[in-house]
């Protein structure tokens, strides 16, 4: 689990700027899920064997639609800053030409 944590947090670096909140969603929600599922699993085990399956399922599921869902919001994010970034260098290049004029 340690480098998949490490692995998307170098990820969400390269499509956020990581500010102390930021960092501290992460850790706290890693830590909570990585209490909390285990307690709740082994509470429902004994009752419904089948259930490990179901959520497992259902996991990958959820896990595979958000990592999609946060490569197109971050495919959209870098092309919005390059959209930026061009406008930026457009509007300097046209105040140089103006100000040689």
């Amino acid at each position: 689990m340690a480098s998949i944590f490490a692995t998307g947090y170098l990820w969400a670096e390269q499509y956020l700027v990581v500010t102390n909140k930021i960092s501290a969603a992460f850790v706290i929600s890693g830590s909570l899920g990585a209490k909390l599922f285990p307690l709740l699993l082994g509470q429902t085990l004994e009752k419904l064997p089948m259930l490990i399956m179901y959520l497992q399922i259902g996991v990958t599921i959820i896990c595979t639609t958000l990592f999609i869902m946060s490569y197109f919001v971050g495919k959209k994010v870098l092309n919005e800053r390059e959209v930026l970034k061009q406008e930026k260098t457009v509007s300097n290049s046209n105040s140089v030409q103006k100000g040689l004029e």
